[in-house]
């Protein structure tokens, strides 16, 4: 994964590490920066090597609109999952999933954040008995009141092979979610301090983000200059 590209060296170490640790514990990574640097292009490249090694990657890629309804990021997060997998959850649990998820019968409104947050920490749980689990947001500060509750709660609880990796705008200091709740991004702690770590990324020139995706997941990324942020 540790492609030689000048002047990435330490976001590719760091990558590559964190992807490392989530075989021995729980770890959570935040890519900060300011917008059009390269997060997304680490972001999406990370994921893509996640997949490579086996990883179950859940992703989620909430805008300014999504930050405005309930459970839509997390909605999103769970959206692929097999169904299988919540036919096992405890009643209490499987319900408030299949509430936020719209499925059928399943017509109440959801508002017990803690019921929805035992429930995505259950879905992970039973994934990550299968082999590792990445948890994968871009955009953090765009993520909605309801589901930041919910992941919160979860991701305290984590333990196991189980990954947090996250985007977060820097200059976004007073948008979403983060306008009630402090500094943005802060909710997203693991309950092991020394488990949660951020990375400051870019900026980065269309040169360097082709280079990273041929680098880090061993393909080519396109013409360079349509890259994501």
């Amino acid at each position: 994964m540790c492609a030689d590209i000048v002047g990435l060296q330490a976001e590719l170490q760091a990558v590559a590490g964190f992807l490392d640790s989530i075989a021995v514990r729980s770890a959570a990574l935040v890519l900060e920066g300011e917008a059009g640097i390269g997060k997304t292009t680490l972001w999406l490249a990370a994921g893509e090597e996640a997949r490579r090694r086996g990883f179950c990657v859940l992703t989620t890629a909430p805008g300014t609109a999504e930050a405005q309804l309930s459970y839509a990021s997390l909605a999103d997060l769970l959206t692929h999952v097999e169904s299988s997998v919540f036919a096992t959850l405890p009643e209490p649990r499987r319900r408030a999933i299949d509430i936020l998820l719209l499925r059928d019968g399943a017509d109440d409104v959801l508002t017990d954040r803690r019921a929805t947050g035992a429930g995505l920490l259950s879905v992970i749980e039973r994934l990550a008995d299968k082999g590792p689990v990445l948890l994968a947001i871009d955009d953090l500060q765009w993520v909605d009141s309801s589901s930041a509750g919910a992941i919160q709660f979860a991701v305290r609880w984590l333990r196991g092979r189980v990954g947090m990796l996250a985007t977060l705008r820097t200059e976004d200091q007073t948008e979403g979610w983060a306008r009630e709740h402090g500094a943005p991004g802060s909710w997203l702690r693991l309950l092991d301090p020394d488990a949660s770590h951020r990375l400051r990324v870019g900026p980065l020139g269309p040169a360097v983000l082709h280079g990273v995706l041929h680098g880090l997941i061993g393909r080519s990324a396109g013409r360079a200059g349509n890259e994501p942020e």
